[in-house]
């Protein structure tokens, strides 16, 4: 039996972050459609430098697991989530024209990958997987939150398809079950709680400022 909890929990002492990301300029800009394309070009250039780090990340991960569902998952996260993200991406650039952006990692990109990459292969499990967790988490409530903020302007809305991505109820399913894996890891190795806490809080300060354009 897993214990419920402790996804719940990290979220919460977290809250203060959450709020920021929220009222981001570059978020607010996404729900209302001000958000420059070059802008946003910008973020998925690093974006694109990032899952590309996370899908190793989510695969380091998935071959330390025992094999079984929770391994099947975390691979599944390593390429088919991580491929429509970038299907995605590559709609959006094709269809809105916007010049590419430069490739090269920001301080706040590398740091991202850092986090996710280095706690994945050396920390204990449970710890790597709370570290992977806030990519789901943040981009979960962010999507659902844009949603209901640009549902007035439908389909005209220029980053439509970004919102709708991480809107979507098999993105929030996904989240979940990540976070039901870290619920379950907390039971078997409740010492490491509080590591795991502190790798989730890491993990939410690296999405914020990945945000701060």
């Amino acid at each position: 039996m897993s214990a419920p909890g402790w996804s719940a929990e990290a979220r919460a002492a977290c809250g203060a972050l959450y709020r920021e990301i929220f009222e981001l300029p570059f978020v607010r800009g996404l729900a209302d459609g001000t958000l420059p394309p070059d802008v946003f070009a910008r973020y998925l250039a690093q974006d694109a430098l990032y899952l590309a780090a996370y899908s190793c990340a989510m695969q380091t991960i998935a071959d330390r697991l025992p094999a079984g569902p929770d391994r099947a998952l975390f691979a599944r996260f390593a390429s088919d989530g991580v491929a429509a993200e970038r299907a995605m991406q590559e709609r959006w650039k094709t269809e809105s024209g916007a010049p590419s952006a430069p490739a090269v990692p920001t301080a706040a990109c590398r740091r991202s990958m850092d986090h996710v990459l280095r706690s994945s292969s050396e920390a204990p499990l449970p710890v790597a997987l709370a570290s992977v967790l806030p990519c789901f988490a943040v981009y979960a409530e962010v999507g659902e939150k844009l949603a209901a903020e640009s549902a007035v302007l439908g389909a005209a809305h220029p980053y439509r398809q970004w919102i709708d991505e991480y809107a979507a109820p098999a993105f929030a399913a996904d989240a979940q079950a990540a976070a039901a894996v870290c619920d379950a890891a907390v039971h078997r190795a409740p010492d490491l709680r509080e590591a795991m806490s502190e790798a989730y809080r890491t993990g939410v300060v690296a999405e914020r400022d990945f945000w701060t354009f």
